[in-house]
């Protein structure tokens, strides 16, 4: 029982480390997420929350 528990829990953090990988790229970087266009002086480069967002980073 032990040994299971130990592999589901491995499991669930794998996928939550995967999901949230882009996302936390993004804002490690510098950049925010946004569902709509970049905001003005901001270039889209990557995605965000599995990719369905847009990274917004400084262009400047």
């Amino acid at each position: 029982m032990y040994e299971y528990t130990q592999r589901t829990l491995k499991t669930l953090s794998f996928f939550t480390e995967h999901i949230l990988s882009d996302t936390v790229i993004c804002r490690k970087t510098q950049g925010k997420c946004s569902f709509a266009i970049c905001p003005f002086f901001m270039k889209a480069n990557g995605t965000c929350y599995d990719g369905k967002a847009k990274c917004c980073r400084p262009c400047l």
